[in-house]
């Protein structure tokens, strides 16, 4: 995996040098260049509705994404974490390593919704694996219902309390 990666960097930093040597074309630039522009858009989206600032929202996008991924599906990825294997619980500890790098990288504030589908595979494919485990343990599908039926709960709850039926 390692040599992998390593490979990959040294492809992509290359391609990249080759057509910056042989046509001026810096692809890192378009980057900051991203960046200035999107800045200039937040200033301008505050002038029109302030929002709370970057760091703030750095504490309350990953609230988010709990919400959306479901509380009973958090909950069995911090056990998954907690009760693996120490061999097995490096994987899922990659997991919880993007989720946070995901949060420190994140721009945009106060769009924690629309950033929870591109973050949730990373709670959910652990809470999937305990789940399943936990049903073949218990050799049914008790808490694959029980789990449904807290996800159910939480989703009507909150569609009932924030009126927001889409």
């Amino acid at each position: 995996v390692v040599t992998t990666a390593v490979s990959m960097i040294v492809s992509f930093l290359g391609v990249h040098l080759i057509v910056y040597l042989l046509t001026g074309f810096n692809i890192f630039e378009v980057f900051f260049l991203s960046k200035g522009q999107f800045d200039t858009d937040q200033m301008h989206l505050d002038e029109l509705t302030p929002r709370y600032s970057a760091p703030f929202f750095r504490i309350v996008n990953p609230f988010c994404w709990i919400f959306f991924a479901g509380i009973p599906l958090v909950v069995l990825f911090l056990k998954r974490l907690g009760t693996e294997s120490r061999d097995g619980r490096a994987i899922f500890l990659i997991f919880f390593a993007m989720l946070i790098l995901l949060d420190l990288l994140y721009l945009a504030r106060g769009e924690g919704e629309r950033s929870a589908m591109y973050i949730m595979p990373f709670a959910v494919i652990p809470a999937a694996h305990y789940l399943a485990q936990w049903c073949e343990t218990r050799r049914g599908a008790g808490p694959l219902a029980v789990v449904l039926s807290l996800m159910a709960l939480q989703c009507w709850a909150m569609e009932s309390l924030l009126y927001t039926y889409w």
